[in-house]
């Protein structure tokens, strides 16, 4: 996408501290849309009285969880910039989930301090089921799944992993392809809250 409109782009080489080359490059380069870990932002946390970043107007947040204490704290940094924690599995290709951080404290939703999924983006089906991939009621713990054009359509050469993580399901008359996540959440108003793994993947960058 940032090559098709025209947009430069600007990546952390990995032969330095990363945290602080992104924070050079946003400042150098005056970036107007920025894509970062919350761990990023928690290794800036000790300079945030002296960050000032007004370029930006788009910063997501994503890839783990996002403390809200710590993305309220960010938001002086950034002070045009639509905060949005985003979400998706690799398996989905694409971002496919987001919420928008309000910038008023207390009208932030959370959950154990966490900030949400959110609520699904366009072209993308989000359901939570239980182990017998039967949906849930809202308020209840299950796995969250997602069926969409941009949902792989399997693993290369893994027919057993297929079969683990990918289900048809019949959703408003339309049969879909839904892959399992791993990820648990419970569903409130629309808005889905994370409720951490379901299994123990660590992902080591």
């Amino acid at each position: 996408p940032t090559f098709y409109f025209g947009a430069s782009m600007y990546t952390v080489s990995f032969d330095k501290i990363r945290y602080l080359e992104a924070l050079k490059i946003m400042q150098q380069h005056q970036v107007t849309f920025t894509i970062l870990v919350p761990s990023t932002i928690a290794l800036l946390r000790p300079f945030f009285s002296k960050i000032h970043l007004p370029e930006v107007k788009y910063n997501y947040l994503g890839g783990e969880a996002l403390p809200l204490e710590l993305a309220e704290a960010w938001s002086a940094c950034v002070p045009n910039a639509l905060i949005t924690n985003v979400y998706a599995p690799s398996e989905c290709t694409m971002l496919c989930m987001g919420y928008e951080l309000n910038r008023h404290a207390g009208k932030n939703h959370a959950h154990n301090g966490i900030v949400p999924f959110g609520k699904p983006w366009k072209n993308t089906t989000a359901i939570v089921v239980d182990d017998a991939l039967c949906e849930v009621s809202e308020g209840v713990t299950g796995e969250i799944c997602f069926a969409g054009d941009h949902v792989m359509e399997g693993y290369l050469n893994r027919s057993e992993a297929n079969q683990q993580v990918l289900f048809k399901k019949e959703i408003d008359g339309k049969l879909q392809t839904f892959y399992r996540s791993g990820d648990m959440v419970f569903k409130k108003k629309g808005i889905y809250y994370t409720c951490g793994r379901k299994d123990l993947q660590v992902k080591i960058e």
